[in-house]
């Protein structure tokens, strides 16, 4: 068999299959553990010893924070997976940036030129986004504006500024 296939039962890593097969085997044991102590405490001491029943409650209570810790633990090497994979989006946002940035002030294209490298860029940030945070997101570039007749920074009020889309990363 070949070593692709050796595993075929796992879960692809870093996806929600995984956090809950590792969930389930962590629980399993718990679950197991504190079954073993509970029944040879059973075993060991009558029913009406108060020191064994303290002793039941406290193994459940060790149980229940031993189960919070794991899954505390699981959550969060999978919020650190997510963060891992928005590394290759950001990387290519930055680069198209750069290229962005390039044809605007060192070779002076039209804006006709650049504007869809900013776009890309802005749909490669909403894609890094998208992944750490679990949900779709967009970006987008505003200008703000006097409006026309405006004078001065005292003649203007923030509700009469002028807000326009520059670029954004969805259509």
């Amino acid at each position: 068999m070949s070593e692709k296939n050796s595993d075929w039962w796992r879960p692809a890593p870093g996806s929600k299959a995984e956090q809950r097969f590792q969930f389930i085997e962590a629980a399993l044991g718990i679950a197991g553990t504190s079954f073993a102590v509970a029944a040879a405490t059973w075993t060991f001491a009558s029913s009406e010893d108060g020191r064994m029943k303290a002793l039941l409650w406290w193994a459940f209570g060790a149980t229940a924070f031993g189960a919070f810790v794991i899954f505390w633990l699981v959550r969060r090497e999978s919020t650190e997976v997510r963060y891992g994979r928005t590394l290759g989006p950001f990387h290519e946002a930055h680069h198209r940036l750069r290229d962005a940035a390039y044809e605007r002030y060192i070779a002076a294209s039209p804006r006709d030129d650049w504007n869809s490298t900013v776009e890309e860029s802005l749909r490669e940030f909403a894609s890094a986004f998208s992944i750490a945070l679990g949900a779709n997101c967009h970006a987008t570039i505003k200008t703000v504006a006097p409006p026309d007749g405006a004078t001065g920074q005292s003649d203007i009020s923030s509700e009469n500024l002028e807000v326009d889309t520059f670029a954004r990363s969805a259509k």
